[in-house]
């Protein structure tokens, strides 16, 4: 499943995550894509994985900090 497209990051879009429930959001970094780090955040309680996805092909210097993209959900086991 995945939310309409919006400006973002993936470590804003953690961080925001984290902040609504603290204590059930875990984040992640995992490896590294194109030579830029990814954050993922799991809530433990719903067993549900976020990440934020990019959908725009960066051509400037500061869209290494503000994508064009969505969030995706995955139900993890």
């Amino acid at each position: 499943m995945k939310t309409k497209y919006f400006y973002s990051n993936c470590l804003f879009e953690a961080i925001k995550g984290k902040l609504k429930d603290w204590k059930n959001v875990e984040v992640k970094k995992v490896r590294s894509m194109d030579n830029m780090v990814h954050f993922v955040w799991i809530n433990k309680k719903e067993k549900i994985q976020y990440d934020f996805a990019q959908v725009q092909i960066i051509k400037h210097w500061f869209q290494y900090i503000r994508f064009y993209g969505y969030i995706r959900k995955k139900k993890i086991k």
